[in-house]
């Protein structure tokens, strides 16, 4: 992913695209992902805010519990908002 990339595309690559990329991302299939969504979003209330998806939500928690690296950096590094 470049530094360009919003989280939201990123998100939608990886769902779409081959399974062992959302697996390397998350460490888990894209029908695991999907589900835990699911069932956070019914059973947690996780909701999406004005500027950010459940689905962001949660990638950018499981990349970067997946990666064990510093939020900071990770956050630095790999996710831009471009607020318009």
């Amino acid at each position: 992913m470049t530094s360009t990339q919003t989280g939201a595309k990123w998100i939608k690559e990886l769902l779409e695209g081959h399974p062992d990329r959302i697996h390397d991302a998350f460490r888990m299939s894209k029908r695991i992902f999907i589900d835990l969504l699911h069932k956070l979003e019914a059973d947690h209330e996780l909701q999406e805010s004005h500027r950010t998806s459940s689905r962001e939500v949660l990638g950018i928690t499981l990349y970067i519990l997946a990666q064990r690296g510093s939020v900071r950096l990770m956050l630095s590094v790999t996710f831009i908002y471009l607020y318009i």
